[in-house]
């Protein structure tokens, strides 16, 4: 019989990371925002937080898990800000959020 070891490598890739020219728009409609971003290379998902006001974070903001770019918040009041910011998902975990992007519903 012969002796045979299997051997074994496992590979460890972070969680998503922002390009240097990653984009979020924000655009404002009656009574809905539509927000938009750029790819972020290794993402396999993305989360959305928001918040009525002009700052948000991950743990402030109301999170919209497993969404596309062009994602739609319905309802909202016309005339008041709304903030975002996007994060990158993948296997290893969630990634650093966006830079803020603020904007407001109208009519």
């Amino acid at each position: 019989m012969s002796d045979s070891t299997v051997q074994t490598q496992s590979y460890s890739f972070p969680a998503p990371v922002l390009p240097s020219n990653f984009n979020i728009t924000a655009t404002g409609q009656f009574k809905k925002i539509s927000i938009t971003w750029t790819a972020i290379p290794g993402a396999t998902s993305y989360n959305l937080y928001w918040i009525k006001g002009t700052t948000v974070t991950k743990s402030t903001g109301t999170k919209a898990s497993n969404v596309s770019s062009g994602y739609v918040i319905l309802n909202l009041t016309n005339g008041w800000n709304y903030a975002f910011i996007v994060t990158g998902v993948n296997a290893n975990g969630e990634g650093a959020p966006s830079a803020v992007a603020v904007t407001q519903p109208h009519s």
